[in-house]
């Protein structure tokens, strides 16, 4: 039996400590691998700390098998000469547990105080509530958004926001300034204006890091963009669904035209003046079987990273889109490793195959929603906040206003926070990978199902694509660090705003 635990002289102190436990029981979950009959890979599916046995697969399940009727040291290892080092093993690599599996802690801690934004935000103004495109999946909802009015947020109310959440900040905590919509390059002159504010009013305020992020479709692009993204440093991510044909299908115009001739020599001109963008694509049905030629675009166009999301089942209105627009789950799963196996992009400039593979390497929880912790909060053009840029215009989960800062309700949150707990998911069962997905994206599923306006389907395809993603590429990722240790720069590694 050959096994890898290179390590830290934190395992190497886990060792010594675990030699005393008498009594253990096996984790809950534990993720259990294995490949050319040999091999193996356990990891706690809660702690993430991989064990890697080059062979020997068939003496592990043998030991697994013992240890199910045999739970104490004294009964166990005498059952062979090296079950005594095995039981170390597991115990420093948190897949056995000197206690009962009650007593363990979910590495995604459940919110308490609700700090809204205390610990780090990525705060998304949204500089206008419509857009110059008429994509057929827009989140937004026409009544939600209130798109037919052409709300744009005023510069005094963009001023309070950015205060509001400023102030609230931990010494340390660093914030980003995310400009949304609708479009927001179709109200320049308060991005532009609330960006100066940020750098002369609250920068030398903030012992963390300020940054700056445009979503934006880049349909029109204003002659100071480039200054004004060189001079802030700001991040830039547009959407590009396809190639010309396909991407038009998906995010024409409002007239019906398409937007890719428009957009794509902007975004060669951002590339051409040294910026890094994120060229994205939503999924659906139309264009999930086209993932590597997309990515290929993305190239084509100079992006610096790739990122694929799955359509959202629902608006912001909560009604459900067309059933026959969803892709299928496994196909989109599949899709994501096509990408990577194409060679056409690093393995760490693919979302979310880069955020998971982050999250791996810091044994950090692959999928906990910053809703519940106030982490992702919206502001709209009245000032109204919200947890996320999927609840804008529902009132029931309005947390306030940034106009009166001291009349707070965190109900939302408490809400949030007991919807996403894993352990109140019946759905999830004994998954092994319930504790690095949550059940998904919450937007996709309890909105609706609190509403009633969705469809079962919408709600069951929202944590389908979840756990097709999660059971695909995480075990690929796993085996991938197995043979490829130490190539990763965790440095470059980031994740990608909406």
């Amino acid at each position: 039996m050959t096994l890898s635990t290179e390590g830290n002289d934190l395992r190497l102190k886990r060792l010594q400590e675990v030699h005393t436990v008498e009594k253990f029981v096996l984790c809950d979950p534990v993720i259990f691998l294995t490949r050319n009959n040999k091999e193996c890979l356990l990891t706690n599916g809660r702690h993430l700390d991989p064990l890697y046995f080059s062979e020997g697969k068939d003496f592990v399940v043998q030991f697994l098998n013992d240890l199910s009727v045999n739970g104490s040291r004294s009964l166990l290892a005498p059952l062979h000469p090296d079950y005594e080092r095995l039981i170390d093993l597991f115990l420093a690599f948190n897949i056995l547990n000197s206690g009962s599996t009650e007593n363990q802690e979910d590495i995604c801690p459940k919110s308490k105080s609700f700090p809204l934004g205390e610990d780090g935000f990525a705060l998304y103004l949204l500089l206008t509530q419509f857009c110059n495109l008429s994509c057929i999946y827009c989140l937004n909802g026409d009544i939600t958004y209130q798109k037919k009015s052409k709300l744009k947020m005023p510069e005094d109310i963009a001023f309070k926001a950015v205060n509001f959440f400023s102030k609230r900040l931990n010494e340390g905590a660093n914030g980003e300034i995310i400009l949304f919509g609708g479009e927001p390059l179709l109200n320049w002159e308060t991005a532009k204006n609330v960006t100066r504010y940020c750098e002369s009013e609250l920068k030398s305020k903030i012992k963390g890091k300020l940054s700056y992020h445009l979503t934006s479709n880049l349909a029109s692009i204003p002659p100071d963009l480039v200054s004004w993204g060189k001079e802030y440093n700001a991040g830039i991510l547009c959407d590009i669904d396809g190639p010309e044909e396909l991407h038009d299908k998906l995010r024409p115009f409002i007239n019906g035209k398409g937007s890719f001739s428009r957009i794509s020599p902007n975004i060669r001109k951002l590339v051409s003046e040294g910026f890094e963008l994120t060229l994205r694509a939503t999924i659906t049905s139309h264009n999930v079987k086209s993932m590597v030629q997309i990515a290929q675009t993305h190239k084509d166009l100079g992006g610096r990273r790739t990122a694929f999301v799955p359509v959202m089942p629902i608006t912001s209105d909560e009604c459900a889109l067309p059933l026959d627009w969803y892709p299928d789950p496994q196909v989109f799963a599949d899709g994501l490793l096509d990408v990577l196996k194409s060679g056409i992009y690093k393995i760490n400039d693919i979302s979310p195959i880069s955020e998971m593979l982050r999250d791996l390497l810091i044994r950090e929880n692959l999928c906990c929603c910053g809703a519940p912790f106030g982490n992702t909060p919206v502001v709209d053009v009245n000032g109204d906040i919200y947890p996320c840029i999927y609840y804008v215009g529902l009132e029931r989960l309005k947390i306030g206003n940034v106009q009166d800062p001291d009349n707070l309700n965190l109900a939302p949150l408490h809400w949030l926070s007991e919807k996403t707990d894993i352990d109140r998911n019946e759905s999830c069962g004994d998954c092994e990978y319930r504790f690095l997905c949550h059940g998904g994206c919450p937007a996709s599923w309890i909105t609706a199902q609190a509403s009633g306006l969705s469809t079962p389907e919408a709600i069951g395809y929202g944590r389908s694509v979840a756990c097709a993603v999660k059971k695909t590429i995480i075990p690929f990722l796993l085996w991938y660090l197995v043979e490829n240790p130490g190539v990763i720069d965790e440095s470059e590694m980031k994740r990608f705003p909406c």
